[in-house]
């Protein structure tokens, strides 16, 4: 995912997956505090491009799937 976002211009610490264990609760405070500041310094423009990013990625999918089951349709009608 992160060369995906890297190839879409979004800032790759954006994403982020961190295993933290029911005991270790300091590292998720400290966790949890980081990425506050994080999304505090996230501006509106950078936002606004994730949104056009994910959405268009999610309407290409969609077209996929679709042309996919047109397809297959299109098959099971031969096949008759």
């Amino acid at each position: 995912m992160q060369r995906i976002m890297d190839k879409s211009g979004l800032d790759r610490d954006r994403l982020q997956l961190v295993w933290i264990s029911a005991a270790e609760g300091q590292k998720f405070q400290e966790k949890i505090k980081e990425l506050k500041k994080k999304l505090e310094s996230v501006s509106i423009e950078e936002i606004n491009k994730g949104r056009i990013f994910f959405r268009d990625r999610e309407r290409k999918r969609e077209r996929d799937r679709e042309k996919k089951r047109e397809q297959r349709s299109r098959k099971d009608k031969v096949e008759i």
